[in-house]
């Protein structure tokens, strides 16, 4: 059984403005697919948190599902992070 993980990005979970029921879902779905979340964490929308808790979770999981944070904007720090971890 693959070990999976959900990063949930956003500035607004760790301030506690909203309650992150994008990972309660997705662990729900993971756990049915046989893929049951070992791992949920939350950063903030800094690039250097997000790249820092990908690179903590790459190597015990080999699913990491990234929920908030993303979106087709220049601004967007999620990409930019896996960017930096992949070496690019």
């Amino acid at each position: 059984m693959p070990a999976s993980a959900i990063l949930s990005i956003g500035d607004e979970l760790i301030l506690g403005r909203t309650c992150d029921t994008n990972a309660t879902w997705l662990c729900a779905r993971l756990a049915d697919a046989g893929c049951p979340a070992t791992t949920v964490r939350q950063v903030g929308d800094g690039e250097a948190g997000i790249t820092a808790a990908l690179a903590s979770l790459a190597p015990g999981h080999q699913l990491i599902l990234c929920t908030g944070g993303l979106g087709p904007t220049d601004d967007d720090r999620t990409r930019h992070a896996l960017a930096t971890l992949m070496g690019r």
